[in-house]
């Protein structure tokens, strides 16, 4: 019986992640939607291999420069693109291939949380918590993006994972050495792929110094021997960070101009905002209204959080830094944002519910608990459910979704590429992308007084005034003869910019 107990205890969690891997690869699309981010990253990835990286942080440049609202940084982390090189290098310009980067990485974090929370709950409650993750079909239809967010959730969850192993657990996985340059590896990984991975190394740094006030390790020169070891993350973060900014070509300087923006309704709005957003976690629940399951959580999030608050800070640390910097970030962008933290999150309520007992007597307590099980069991399966629906629907519709590849998309961008020249603008709503599809330059133009900065306009057809001229101002323009319509198909017009006649 133990022999069957410890082989389950490997099989299942490996089947579950083996399951949620196959309902990704069944609901990966043939395509991408109109997200420009995704764009950009493979453009980076593309000049890494083929040696062109100033070129495309020029190009990306005079998009940023020249359009008439923000549309990006001029050039994202470097991170993800090495990442997404390698594939590029052997597979070429490869969608699916693509994808299943972040399907692996995917699979590496349900890895992680599972390692991370083995000692800390139950194995059924951390099956629960796994499968959560798992199957949630907000997740698993996020695979379907080329978007850093699933490899920057891999490495901060196992620099979590490691800061808990290494320094508060005091467990060594190779030397004491080598897993503290490990550990800076990892919290650089993050940066690497995401700006925001800086919130790691405050929260390492952190973790070491509440270790030693707790422990008192200052008494004597031996523990001020293993503060000198206990500086190599930092050391090596800062060098791993120095060397990549040498290598390649920097930007991202229009992400700090972000906060230029920041006020006291924002800060606000955000917290309303973010105070809400992880009900989105639970979209797709086939019974319960996602809301109303989030707001019976936050009960059971505060006894959990309390409950282990000693043990746990790390955790905490580094979701209340995460939080308070997007709620000073003017930019909002949907759950992607608190991808890192949910695994604590879903962590807490899940201790929360198997501790607090209200007052109840022993008796009701135990059948309290059996109830929190049993409805943590009708949320993975509805989740289940669902991912799995739409992974048949994908497949049903063949895998097609609209956006930049669709074939009217392709059919447009091949008459920009055969009838305009290298050195046209192309006034597009996602820039980024016509650059990526047919190598012009673009930017994006919603202000009729500013149309001349290009040479050709492509009106999207149902996107209306979003990120684009509104309709009223096309028919003023083409009555005007500023805009001579040349290209049209179902989804798309292209007008040739007109320059105005000199009455003079």
């Amino acid at each position: 019986m133990p022999y069957d107990m410890k082989n389950a205890k490997i099989f299942l969690p490996v089947a579950i992640i083996l399951l949620s891997g196959l309902l990704t690869c069944l609901s990966l699309t043939d395509g991408h939607n109109w997200g420009g981010d995704f764009s950009s990253y493979l453009m980076q990835a593309r000049s890494i291999v083929d040696g062109t990286m100033n070129e495309f942080v020029a190009s990306n440049t005079f998009a940023v420069e020249n359009s008439s609202r923000a549309i990006g940084p001029t050039a994202y982390p470097w991170g993800f693109p090495v990442l997404l090189a390698p594939v590029y290098y052997l597979f070429g310009f490869n969608l699916m291939a693509f994808k299943i980067v972040s399907l692996l990485f995917f699979a590496l974090f349900l890895l992680c949380i599972f390692l991370l929370f083995k000692d800390r709950v139950s194995f059924a409650g951390n099956v629960m918590i796994l499968s959560a993750f798992a199957f949630n079909p907000y997740l698993i239809r996020f695979n379907d993006s080329i978007l850093s967010d699933i490899p920057f959730l891999f490495f901060s969850t196992l620099t979590v994972l490691l800061t808990d192993r290494i320094i508060l657990s005091k467990k060594k996985i190779t030397t004491r050495s080598l897993d503290l340059i490990l550990l800076g590896c990892a919290a650089f990984m993050a940066f690497f792929i995401r700006t925001n991975g800086a919130l790691l190394l405050i929260m390492i740094v952190s973790c070491q110094v509440l270790d030693y006030l707790s422990l008192d390790k200052y008494s004597n020169k031996k523990n001020r021997a293993n503060i000198l070891l206990d500086l190599i993350p930092g050391a090596v973060f800062v060098v791993l960070s120095v060397l990549s900014s040498l290598i390649f070509v920097q930007g991202g300087t229009s992400h700090v101009s972000h906060f230029g923006r920041l006020s006291l309704s924002v800060i606000k709005e955000n917290l309303a905002y973010y105070g809400m957003l992880p009900a989105s976690f639970f979209d797709g629940l086939l019974i319960f209204n996602a809301t109303i399951v989030y707001g019976m959580t936050l009960v059971f999030l505060v006894a959990g959080v309390g409950n282990r608050i000693k043990r746990d800070y790390h955790f905490l640390i580094y979701g209340f830094l995460t939080v308070v910097l997007y709620i000073v970030w003017p930019a909002v962008q949907g759950l992607r944002f608190l991808f890192p933290i949910l695994p604590f999150y879903l962590y807490f309520v899940y201790t929360g519910m198997m501790t607090v007992n209200f007052g109840l007597s022993q008796h009701l307590h135990t059948a309290g608990r059996r109830l929190c099980y049993a409805a943590g069991i009708v949320v993975v399966g509805s989740f289940l459910v669902v991912s799995s629906y739409h992974a048949a629907v994908n497949l049903v519709n063949g895998r097609e979704v609209d956006g930049p590849f669709a074939a009217r998309s392709m059919d447009m961008f091949n008459f920009i590429k055969n009838s305009t020249k290298h050195d046209d603008v192309i006034v597009f709503f996602k820039p980024r992308v016509l650059r990526m599809m047919t190598g012009r330059n673009s930017i994006l133009i919603d202000d009729p007084s500013r149309l001349q900065k290009g040479n050709y306009l492509v009106l999207h057809k149902h996107m209306g005034n979003y990120c684009q001229l509104a309709p009223e101002n096309i028919s003023n323009a083409t009555s005007m003869d500023l805009l001579q319509r040349i290209y049209e198909n179902a989804d798309f017009s292209v007008y040739k910019i007109m320059r105005p006649r000199n009455n003079g």
